[in-house]
């Protein structure tokens, strides 16, 4: 037996496929919680898998430096591609089901176009190993990066250089990215021991902000990139009586209005009469 190092549902969630390092993929019948494939090909062991939005089809990545097409239906490995030096870390469907992201510790990342079986895209600007990408989940053509030095970069296809670059988003390597299913909020998880959460710039902040991380550059909507780059939380690692999140204004409190009231990164909670008389009409 060996560690299962990620797994994916397919679209009608009757299905899952896990992936081990003991160099198969798996297929299962969640209903009946039976193995129904074993696939083998990889020569290594296999480090991420992704379901296709739509068909039957899974990708996968390994140690071996290779990305892999399976048919689900018959366990047949359809083709290869051998575009990486070092290990791939990360394997992303994009939602239009025409484009694969693939990303390895050779500090690129590759899109490639399935319709015919070509490497579309090469993205080089990571300065250590690449250790997980993800597509947003309505801009089709962004997607962002994590890397071994704690740096996350924001991408879009059809740009050679990156669109907006935290270089010292965590103190450690960012291990996994979630966007909101909105797309306006991005989580990081690190081995630094901390989950941020990073939105767009607000109206009036500067390029460069610092907060808790240090002083990164941030892309935002200046760049074109939705869900830019700031830090908009304080990093989950234990309790803290800050009120204020870092890197955002303290909000003034009017007189009379009890400062528990604001709201950080929003402003303090206005008093009844006050609400009222700034209302037209009223």
């Amino acid at each position: 037996m060996q560690s299962i190092r990620d797994l994916s549902f397919s679209i009608s969630d009757l299905k899952f496929a896990t992936c081990s390092d003991d160099t198969t993929i798996k297929i299962w019948d969640f209903v009946r919680c039976q193995e129904e494939h074993s696939l083998s090909g990889h020569g290594w062991d296999v480090k991420t898998i992704d379901w296709h939005p739509e068909k039957a089809l899974l990708v996968s990545g390994s140690k071996d430096n290779l990305v892999k097409l399976w048919d689900v239906k018959t366990g047949q490995d359809i083709t290869t591609f051998h575009g990486h030096k070092n290990t791939v870390v990360s394997t992303k469907w994009n939602q239009n089901g025409y484009w694969l992201l693939t990303a390895g510790r050779d500090q690129v990342v590759k899109v490639y176009d399935i319709r015919t079986m070509k490497e579309m895209q090469i993205f080089k600007g990571h300065r250590r190993e690449i250790t997980c990408a993800i597509w947003h989940p309505f801009h089709e053509d962004m997607f962002t990066s994590g890397g071994y030095d704690g740096s996350i970069l924001h991408w879009l296809v059809g740009h050679d250089q990156q669109q907006a670059e935290m270089t010292s988003a965590h103190e450690s390597q960012v291990n996994a990215l979630s966007w909101h299913p909105l797309g306006h909020v991005l989580c990081s998880g690190s081995q630094d021991f901390t989950t941020k959460f990073w939105c767009r710039n607000r109206i009036g902040d500067n390029l460069a902000e610092k907060d808790n991380t240090g002083t990164y550059a941030v892309g935002g909507e200046a760049a074109g990139v939705p869900g830019g780059g700031r830090n908009i939380s304080k990093q989950f690692n234990g309790p803290s009586s800050a009120s204020v999140l870092p890197g955002s204004r303290q909000p003034a409190v009017p007189p009379g209005v009890n400062s528990t009231a604001a709201i950080p990164g929003v402003g303090a909670a206005k008093a009844l009469h006050d609400l009222t008389t700034s209302l037209p009409g009223m």
